[in-house]
């Protein structure tokens, strides 16, 4: 049976459906993953042959992208359901020979994939990664999805939506646990500058943009047409309360840290450590209990009205704070993670 699957990313809401797939396809057979992503060669272009001489702490960062917050996430997705996995990169502008060197490289025995194509069949076998990765491989290839065949439904892109900015938020409290981790171990003052980035992230993000739409159209839908949801929505809301509370501990412990008072580390670590299982238990109770009693009851024009909130980018109510900037900070934050993905 496979054991190590190859799961290519590119960031793409498609891209997000078939890790979600392929993470249950591999806890189901016992088997790890190793992501991947092909990120374009921005050295190769006039902007980045500029930056490459004015700044190379940009170029670096530009060079690299939104590979690190893609594959960042598809870890955490990875990491909800206990599957194993690695995580691989390299600046590659033929992403299907790429895709297909590092099967070889990485001794992974499935390819799971999914195809934008078009419509039918034929029109599938042309024009895309998937298809030039089809023709040329000899490793097994799983077709999770044909999006021209099956586009995802409104309801698919609210929930993947919902669950992307999950994962988003799990990336960065794993990374403020791991940067203290990292400072116990070592005898050293924690990175401040680092863990105030991540705080402002982990405390604006769910208050002034995720939980409010959550709220104003996920929660209020559901509860017009199944208000015996009244019971979960109750203490999913509290539980946003209490998150907030938690995130107060936690900036007062990274402020003590900053001072050097005595024992402030510790404090700092009990304090994550208690926010994370707080935050896990959150989304965990979301995704299991009230995403699939909206995906009972709800309507199309629901997930179509949900979907639109939290795609809008640039919700006028947020001001400054929405979502297109905390996707930047986010892909910021990510580059300061202590864990980095390893290229071929």
């Amino acid at each position: 049976m496979y054991k190590n699957l190859l799961v290519p990313l590119d960031g793409t809401s498609l891209s997000a459906s078939n890790t979600t797939q392929a993470v249950q396809l591999a806890k189901a057979l016992g088997a790890r993953i190793s992501f991947f992503h092909a990120i374009p060669n921005f050295g190769a272009t006039d902007e980045g042959a500029l930056w490459r001489h004015l700044d190379t702490s940009v170029f670096t960062e530009q060079s690299v992208g939104d590979s690190r917050a893609i594959l960042a996430k598809a870890a955490a997705d990875a990491a909800a359901q206990g599957v194993a996995c690695s995580l691989h990169a390299e600046v590659a502008d033929r992403p299907a020979e790429a895709i297909m060197d590092a099967v070889k490289t990485l001794g992974c025995d499935l390819i799971v994939m999914a195809s934008r194509g078009e419509r039918g069949m034929r029109g599938w076998l042309h024009g895309s990664q998937t298809e030039r990765v089809l023709r040329a491989t000899h490793t097994p290839l799983l077709i999770t999805r044909v999006q021209t065949n099956e586009p995802l439904s409104n309801a698919e892109q609210a929930i993947g939506l919902i669950r992307d900015e999950h994962r988003s938020m799990a990336v960065v409290i794993n990374g403020m646990r791991d940067l203290a981790r990292l400072a116990r171990e070592s005898g050293n003052t924690p990175d401040i500058a680092s863990l105030q980035r991540m705080l402002q992230y982990v405390h604006d993000f769910p208050e002034k943009l995720h939980h409010p739409k959550e709220e104003q159209h996920l929660h209020v839908r559901l509860l017009q047409r199944h208000p015996q949801s009244r019971k979960i929505i109750d203490e999913l809301e509290a539980q946003h309360q209490a998150e907030y509370a938690g995130i107060g501990r936690v900036s007062h412990a990274i402020d003590d840290c900053a001072a050097q008072r005595s024992g402030a580390l510790e404090r700092l670590i009990d304090e994550l450590n208690a926010y994370a299982e707080a935050a896990w238990a959150h989304m965990g109770l979301e995704e299991s209990t009230l995403l699939p009693l909206a995906r009972q009851h709800l309507l199309a024009e629901d997930w179509r009205e949900i979907a639109q909130a939290f795609q809008d980018n640039n919700d006028p109510r947020f001001g400054e704070l929405s979502g297109e900037a905390f996707r930047r900070l986010f892909t910021r934050i990510t580059h300061l993670l202590p864990n980095k993905p390893t290229g071929n």
